[in-house]
């Protein structure tokens, strides 16, 4: 019994290390990238997997309830700061991510919304920016 509970201790104690990290590391790239001086281009980005509207994610540390515009969805951390890198360079500079613990992927996104309606609204209007043509609505519940 006693092993479990260590072994928990050290999970949440990793958890809390890699949010850390992740946060760090999105602050060093907001700081240090740069606007491109050459537009980029949708083939330019990386969007990971396909994401299909409107599904439901729970149990999200570090993250509100909400409906999510999510640009990318990535496994790996040197994928995921590839595109916001990409993203900063193409003059988003609100972009965010959360990471799912259930299935090891990062959801980078720039906006949230409180209901559906809105979301649904801004996805309809999200223009032809270069980072914006998978972009699908994600609802989290915590």
């Amino acid at each position: 019994m006693s092993v479990n509970v260590e072994l928990n201790v050290r999970a949440y104690e990793n958890d809390e290390g890699r949010y850390a990290q992740d946060i760090a590391a999105l602050k060093r790239i907001k700081e240090t990238t740069k606007v491109s001086s050459t537009p980029l281009k949708a083939n330019d980005f990386d969007f990971g997997e396909e994401q299909s509207n409107m599904q439901i994610i729970k149990n999200i540390k570090n993250s509100d309830s909400g409906y999510y515009l999510i640009l990318a969805v990535h496994n790996s951390v040197e994928k995921r700061d590839e595109f916001l890198i990409k993203a900063v360079a193409a003059g988003l500079t609100d972009v965010n991510f959360f990471y799912n613990v259930t299935t090891s992927k990062y959801y980078i996104y720039y906006e949230k919304y409180d209901g559906l309606q809105e979301a649904t609204k801004a996805l309809e209007a999200k223009g032809n920016k270069p980072y914006n043509g998978r972009m699908a609505v994600v609802k989290v519940e915590n």
